[in-house]
């Protein structure tokens, strides 16, 4: 029941996040670093990159948290 509770929580969220950067055209000019030309960016890719980026940050400290109780 928790599950289906998660799933039910995320998946609008994700939809939601998904829709906003897919029918986001709005573009930015971003500069990486000063030796780098500067890119023109849909601002909805940038959003998804960070939301994918705090995934998988997210990710790999649950994973180091849970290290610990692992037994191999």
């Amino acid at each position: 029941m928790l599950n289906f509770l998660k799933i039910l929580i995320a998946l609008p969220c994700t939809l939601a996040v998904l829709y906003w950067a897919i029918m986001n055209d709005a573009q930015s000019v971003w500069t990486l670093s000063p030796l780098h030309e500067p890119m023109l960016m849909t601002n909805g890719y940038i959003v998804l990159a960070v939301f994918l980026l705090g995934f998988l940050c997210g990710a790999f400290i649950l994973w180091l948290n849970i290290m610990k109780d692992r037994k191999d």
